[in-house]
């Protein structure tokens, strides 16, 4: 069980004339499965609301290589890169990390990547091009990466970038676990599995927190983290190696 297909609908605005005949076809599904998992607490529970049949919850941590927090790249870099994670669906939030850099200063950081982890889907062309328009007008350049091979995962977390997930709806991206577990930084929008599991199971105290309804409370905080960078991302490397998990 990963998201509910329906929601997904709903927040692209998408051709929605069969969206209750969708919604009837995901709960008989999910009533009629042998077997229901998720890694995300948050939407096994979700789908437990319309059935009194448990879904088994499994540790993302199982899905993931052994963890290897790794050396540190950052250094040679004399800002800090910022990135998005996820595909660029509306409900991901690709419109708000930009409109969240419009509000950070230039000389604070040195490249803007977006990391298309999965694949665009045609559906989607338009929000790619809406994207583009929109960081082309704020004066925004913008490094489009696809990834598709492990050594380039490699690469990008021995630079350990900031990364952003300001998904707007529930969501559960192992690619930002993995980075994070690798040492890199986190901003995350407070109403995901990530954001809880991080909080709640690997108990770190203070990750990043974008607030949907308002972007502007994480904004100093980020500013501050960017101002010093790598003792940031060296504390975070230090808390992580002392975790047991």
């Amino acid at each position: 069980v990963h998201e509910r297909i329906s929601k997904v609908i709903k927040w692209n605005n998408l051709n929605a004339d069969n969206l209750k005949e969708l919604e009837d076809i995901e709960e008989k599904l999910y009533l009629i499965s042998d077997i229901r998992y998720s890694y995300n607490k948050k939407i096994l529970n979700e789908f437990e609301e319309f059935s009194s049949i448990k879904g088994e919850y499994i540790s993302p941590l199982y899905f993931l290589p052994q963890r290897q927090i790794l050396a540190s790249n950052s250094r040679t870099l004399k800002k800090a890169n910022i990135a998005f994670i996820g595909d660029l669906k509306f409900k991901r939030g690709a419109h708000i990390f930009l409109e969240m850099l419009t509000m950070i200063e230039k000389n604070k950081y040195n490249e803007v990547l977006i990391f298309e982890n999965n694949r665009i889907m045609t559906n989607f062309d338009n929000n790619l091009l809406e994207l583009k328009q929109f960081a082309m007008i704020r004066s925004i350049g913008i490094n489009l990466r696809k990834i598709t091979k492990e050594s380039q995962e490699k690469e990008i977390f021995e630079t350990k970038p900031l990364m952003f997930l300001p998904d707007q709806d529930d969501s559960f991206d192992l690619f930002a676990l993995e980075a994070f577990l690798s040492g890199c930084p986190l901003v995350l929008a407070e109403n995901l599995g990530l954001t809880n599991f991080i909080k709640n199971e690997i108990k770190l105290q203070n990750p990043l927190i974008i607030y949907k309804d308002n972007i502007y409370k994480s904004l100093q905080h980020i500013k501050k983290i960017l101002l010093n960078y790598h003792q940031h991302v060296e504390a975070l490397r230090k808390e992580l190696n002392e975790l047991e998990i």
